[in-house]
């Protein structure tokens, strides 16, 4: 009896670690939940949201949006599935040459460390901003650049051409397509910004009523909830989260 009561005790003491069935089935729901969790969302489908825009399968989609704007559609689709790598590999190689071929061009339009877009062509999975300005300034391309709350224009002196629409939508470069007639309406709430990578200059930079009429321009109130004027710092700062806001 007493050695019955002890193997009692031992199965007692022993059950918070058994794998009853019981145990198992909130297991597989726990693990079930995890893995809805970890499951990642869904990337948006831009084209099917923004038919005009063309959004490239590719990773490097700046390049490829380059590349359909220099050599169209035809070319793009007879590359999107077969010798897309060597195709990519051949034409980045083939402006390395020209970036140092056309240095002085590319000063003039006040590009800094021009190596940093060789280095983009050769080592990077996806070329910068930057780096795509310079292939638009070697080829002559003009093209306005829309974020949610700003816009780069580049249009080369005596270009006649129709600006390019390039619209940075979330993680997303994408193109839109014969669209140029809504130009001036995708301008209007936008602020005018003449550096992509530095949408703002330094607070330093800034004189007199210059921070206010740019938070003029966005709604921001220049005082706070109680009525006192917003220090230099802080309106400098709600400016500067608007025109780095891409949601």
């Amino acid at each position: 009896m007493n050695a019955r009561c002890h193997v009692d005790n031992i199965k007692t003491s022993l059950e918070p670690f058994m794998l009853t069935n019981k145990r198992l089935a909130l297991c597989v729901k726990a693990n079930m939940n995890d893995n809805q969790i970890k499951k990642a969302k869904p990337k948006e489908n831009m084209e099917k949201k923004h038919p005009s825009m063309f959004v490239p399968s590719q990773e490097d989609k700046l390049f490829w949006i380059f590349y359909v704007m220099t050599k169209g559609f035809d070319d793009y689709n007879l590359h999107q599935y077969t010798n897309q790598f060597t195709e990519e590999k051949k034409i980045k190689f083939k402006y390395i040459d020209k970036i140092r071929e056309k240095k002085a061009l590319i000063k003039s339009h006040k590009i800094q460390k021009i190596y940093e877009c060789e280095s983009d062509l050769i080592n990077e999975k996806a070329i910068t901003m930057k780096t795509f300005h310079v292939l638009c300034i070697i080829e002559n391309i003009p093209f306005v650049y829309f974020t949610k709350n700003s816009y780069y224009e580049f249009i080369p002196s005596a270009n006649v051409q129709t600006p390019n629409i390039i619209h940075k939508i979330k993680d997303y470069f994408a193109y839109e397509i014969n669209k140029a007639e809504l130009i001036p309406m995708y301008k209007s709430p936008r602020y005018n910004i003449a550096n992509y990578d530095k949408p703002i200059k330094a607070i330093s930079s800034f004189k007199g009523d210059e921070l206010l009429e740019i938070a003029k321009f966005f709604n921001i109130n220049s005082h706070d909830v109680i009525g006192k004027k917003k220090t230099k710092q802080t309106l400098y700062q709600e400016i500067y989260d608007v025109l780095t806001e891409n949601s």
